[in-house]
């Protein structure tokens, strides 16, 4: 077993704050605790401190029915009272890679109604998933984590996701923090017909509670696809503070550009941001019934057309309302798409290869309250599109209102039954 330095940190911390509490006490200070106190204050400290299950052997085998690694309920919770044992789950090595291999999924977590557990770890693991199953799969409904990360990890499946999070009801108050970084991720295949298995696919959903996301980033890997999609039931409305890709390639083995996707539906975004990547196919953002306070695009510098099969376009945004009025509206208060390089391959792609394309239904670019909200669209390099009907875009705004969002789209101090803004 391993103790992981932050661990040590925060231990050798709180005993030096227990040392000093006890030289208070010998050198008779003005208050005097009585014993009951002195209890209690200890006993507080005690759960305190950080207890990790830290998994750290040098193999695992997965079966078609066993998981390499298999995570569930009671491995954390062994008296099933709804209570971890354990504050942080670590699966990490710190010497050479943890190996996973075999016939079934590498790492399986499936936890659920749990409370106690607040950080999950996946460092240095290398995993080859079997036909058909997923590198890492983590299920986690209804546990309030603080933290959930995968750092250094190499995984490999075929007609699999590589990796696929879900999580459902996460109510963290501060919400959490989902990360992979410093990682390569290669699924190769399809996970059903005409559905391309995805290097990373992150599922977020509120049923009966709203899930909460501080931050869900992509930083520094390769990864062969990334997708987000994030739901809620009628009256619950998931949240992501922060979503980020930054600094990733986005492609398989040969170095073949993949995809980006986010498909929102009731769920608040605070700031999206697409930025610094090296090479991916294209970015597809969808929202329902999903404010985007902020979206920016900036810097990527190969958007790469060239592999499409059918018609894609290198940047889209569709933001679509069904909710005349309220909050969850799919209003874009501030997009930027600055600095990107789009190329639409060879003239000769039978595909269309579309450049820019904002898609508005009901749904506002701007705000009428803020003066510095709005779009800015500006230095982008976008060239060889293709299209086998001529139809081909470099830049295209589609905008559409319904005359109930008209008469909903009221706001305070500005007038009443306002047109939508672009």
């Amino acid at each position: 077993m391993i103790l992981t330095s932050w661990i040590r940190a925060l231990s050798h911390k709180l005993l030096r704050r227990r040392s000093l509490n006890r030289a208070r006490r010998q050198t008779g200070q003005q208050w005097s605790p009585t014993m009951s106190h002195v209890r209690i204050a200890e006993a507080l400290e005690e759960r305190t401190l950080l207890t990790a299950l830290v998994i750290d052997a040098a193999t695992f085998t997965s079966t078609a029915g066993t998981p390499g690694v298999n995570i569930i309920n009671s491995t954390l919770d062994a008296n099933s009272d709804g209570i971890s044992d354990y504050d942080n789950l670590v699966i990490a090595s710190s010497d050479l890679p943890i190996s996973v291999s075999g016939t079934g999924v590498g790492i399986k977590i499936n936890l659920s109604n749990l409370t106690g557990l607040k950080h999950i770890t996946i460092d240095n693991v290398q995993i080859v998933g079997g036909a058909g199953a997923q590198g890492i799969s983590i299920d986690i409904n209804n546990v309030a984590l603080e933290s959930l990360t995968v750092d250094h990890v190499g995984v490999t499946t075929t007609n699999a996701n590589g990796i696929n999070i879900n999580l459902q009801n996460i109510a963290t108050p501060a919400g959490a923090d989902v990360t992979v970084k410093d990682s390569t991720v290669r699924s190769t295949g399809v996970v059903a017909v005409n559905t391309p298995a995805t290097g990373v696919q992150v599922n977020l959903g509120s049923t009966t509670k709203n899930t909460h996301l501080n931050a869900l980033t992509f930083a520094d890997s390769t990864l062969q696809g990334i997708g987000v999609t994030s739901t809620a039931n009628a009256t619950f409305q998931t949240l992501v503070d922060q979503a980020a890709v930054k600094n990733d390639s986005v492609q398989d083995a040969s170095g073949v550009a993949s995809g980006i996707s986010y498909n929102f539906t009731r769920t608040t975004v605070g700031d999206l941001r697409v930025d610094d990547n090296l090479h991916f196919r294209n970015l597809a953002i969808a929202a329902t019934n999903s404010p985007l306070n902020a979206v920016t695009i900036d810097n990527n510098t190969n958007i790469d057309l060239a592999s499409i099969t059918a018609t894609t376009t290198g940047i889209s945004l569709a933001a679509t309302s069904t909710n005349a009025v309220g909050a969850l509206r799919s209003d874009v208060t501030n997009l930027h798409v600055a600095g990107n390089t789009i190329n639409g391959g060879q003239a000769a792609n039978a595909n269309t290869a579309n450049g820019i394309v904002l898609t508005l239904t009901d749904s506002n670019l701007g705000s009428y309250t803020t003066n510095s909200a709005g779009a800015t669209i500006t230095g982008n390099t976008i060239s060889n599109l293709s299209s086998a009907t001529g139809a081909s875009v470099a830049m295209q705004i589609t905008a559409s209102a319904s005359a109930a969002f008209v008469t909903g789209n009221d706001v305070v101090g500005v007038g009443n039954d306002l047109p939508l803004l672009l």
